[in-house]
């Protein structure tokens, strides 16, 4: 079974290096999805046009996106889906304003900006530690 991982926001394809090892038996694509297109549907048919053939394909949060639409435009290519993070509905108001600032917050501070509103998020702060 052919195994295309796509990865999360903003993280690259090394974010899937501790699963390769259990996978070893699977022909594994990691690509990097940055630098595609402007578009999801940009990025799956860039990866389409890569992969060849039918995977099992895992998107993680931003990755699963990417991999609904690679579904929509090559659905011959996906056999099985696994979405961690992501969701085939639509979003709501809510959420399609927090992307817009997120995509905003790129465009204004690029990646390191983007990196210092995450990493909070992300890494529990010391001084929050729970000593017991």
């Amino acid at each position: 079974m052919n195994v295309l991982l796509l990865h999360a926001l903003p993280l690259d394809e090394r974010m899937w290096e501790p699963q390769l090892p259990v996978l070893t038996e699977h022909d594994v694509a990691a690509p990097l999805l940055y630098g595609r297109g402007r578009t999801m549907t940009e990025w799956a048919e860039s990866i389409a046009a890569e992969i060849g053939g039918e995977h099992a394909v895992v998107g993680a949060s931003m990755g699963g996106y990417c991999a609904l639409a690679l579904a929509k435009v090559a659905p011959e290519t996906v056999r099985a889906l696994l979405l961690v993070g992501s969701r085939p509905d639509p979003d709501s108001p809510e959420r399609r304003a927090g992307r817009a600032d997120t995509i905003e917050l790129i465009r204004r501070e690029g990646p390191d900006g983007l990196w210092r509103f995450m990493e909070p998020k992300l890494f529990a702060s010391p001084e929050n530690a729970d000593p017991s």
